[in-house]
């Protein structure tokens, strides 16, 4: 015996086909004027959360930068500073190495005899002063270095320290 359509949806309100269950029109939840909503936007509230998220994730971008481009300024800043010392440095070792420690220098100031003329350093106006002779030549900008100490450990041999850096160096016999 078949049953017609119009039996078999009354006797079953709602079908399930494929895990998709259906209601049929002479069902009680049938409604003629309901449509289902397409969403076409979105609404309000979902922009302002994405906004939010999105501002907060180029805020942390921005402070990641930022701080990178702030240590590597530093970095570089120091990097420079220690590049100035080393060069300093073994330009003073060099010279001590070709000369004589003379009797009259002191903690502060260097002399030395390379062939024969005198030639000093000496921290004048946070600026390394190198003279020889008459000639007087500043090795460094104002303030690139802080501090330039000697000490004189044993005969012929100094102890040279420019800010962080310390050698110790002898010196020809003459």
């Amino acid at each position: 015996m078949k049953q017609s359509l119009s039996s078999v949806n009354s006797a079953r309100p709602h079908t399930e086909v494929w895990g998709i269950t259906t209601v049929s029109q002479n069902s009680p939840h049938f409604s003629v004027g309901f449509k289902p909503r397409v969403s076409r936007g979105f609404t309000l509230v979902e922009l302002i959360v994405a906004l939010t998220l999105l501002t907060a994730l180029v805020g942390g971008l921005f402070f990641s930068f930022g701080q990178g481009l702030r240590n590597w300024r530093k970095i570089t800043a120091a990097a420079a500073h220690l590049q100035v010392e080393s060069i300093i440095s073994e330009r003073i070792c060099r010279e001590v190495r070709l000369g004589a420690v003379l009797p009259a220098s002191s903690s502060s100031e260097v002399f030395l005899k390379i062939d024969g003329e005198a030639v000093s350093y000496k921290l004048v106006d946070s600026k390394v002063r190198r003279k020889k002779g008459s000639t007087t030549a500043y090795l460094t900008d104002d303030k690139e270095i802080k501090r330039l100490f000697f000490s004189y450990p044993a005969a012929g041999a100094i102890n040279i320290t420019v800010d962080d850096l310390s050698f110790l160096v002898s010196g020809r016999n003459q």
